[in-house]
């Protein structure tokens, strides 16, 4: 059935899907495996024979989170096989890194995300593009009796001026942000 798929950011991956997981702690460190289809890609034809998995988008991932107290480092390694636009194939991989503090009433967090990948067919004049992109968040929540604060920060790689050329420098986030609101 479907369950919550996240990165520890929440800026890359934060989604219901169909998927298998696999999840435990080995020496202090809290580990969790993945890989389930998008539900965005659910469509499959009319009869169950034309179920093929050839215009579906997959995702897989690791995580782990070491800790010591009330500090805590988060990793990750994630990738997506996106094959829902016909001849425009996208393969997209994504690293995380970031440390947690989550103490008495006070959770703070930074993250910092990297992307490498390739979309086929998708620039101008059907010009494969490389993917090189990042992400940043930081932020923090307070409580103090019944009153809860916060604030969070992210930012996202741009493209460069030139659209529809061999490079794209946008981040790729399926998920939401920690932050209650954009700008």
């Amino acid at each position: 059935g479907y369950q919550p798929l996240a990165d520890p950011s929440r800026l890359f991956m934060d989604q219901l899907a169909g998927a298998v997981r696999l999840q435990g702690t080995l020496v202090g460190a809290a580990w969790d495996v993945w890989v389930g289809q998008l539900p965005d890609t659910s469509w499959e034809g009319v009869d169950v024979r034309e179920d093929n998995f050839t215009r579906d988008s997959f995702a897989g991932g690791f995580s782990g989170a070491w800790g010591n107290g009330a500090f805590r480092l988060d990793t990750g390694l994630y990738g997506v096989i996106d094959r829902r636009a016909a001849d425009r194939p996208l393969d997209l991989a994504t690293a995380l890194v970031g440390f947690r503090y989550s103490g008495k009433g006070m959770n703070a967090w930074v993250h910092v995300l990297g992307q490498l990948g390739r979309w086929a067919n998708s620039g101008v004049a059907g010009v494969d593009q490389s993917i090189r992109a990042w992400a940043t968040q930081a932020g923090f929540a307070r409580r103090s009796g019944a009153w809860r604060y916060g604030s969070n920060a992210f930012v996202l790689s741009p493209d460069d001026d030139h659209d529809g050329n061999e490079h794209l420098g946008s981040f790729f986030g399926s998920g939401r942000n920690m932050s209650p609101s954009r700008v």
